[in-house]
């Protein structure tokens, strides 16, 4: 009985040594972090602006 215990033991540990290096592996798998996608989008215009760059307004 006690070789029985031992062996599950065993067993136990190589299945969690195996589930940690898929997680480690799996984090090297991600996709790097885009610097350019953290920004912020640029603030839309108001209808003014857009007018006084086509020219329909006299600033």
């Amino acid at each position: 009985m006690d070789g029985t215990l031992a062996a599950l033991c065993d067993l136990r540990a190589q299945i969690n040594n195996q589930r940690m290096e898929n997680k480690a592996s799996q984090k090297d798998l991600r996709k790097p972090i885009d610097e350019n996608r953290r920004q912020r989008p640029p603030r839309k215009r108001t209808r003014t602006e857009a007018l006084e760059d086509v020219g329909h307004i006299a600033a």
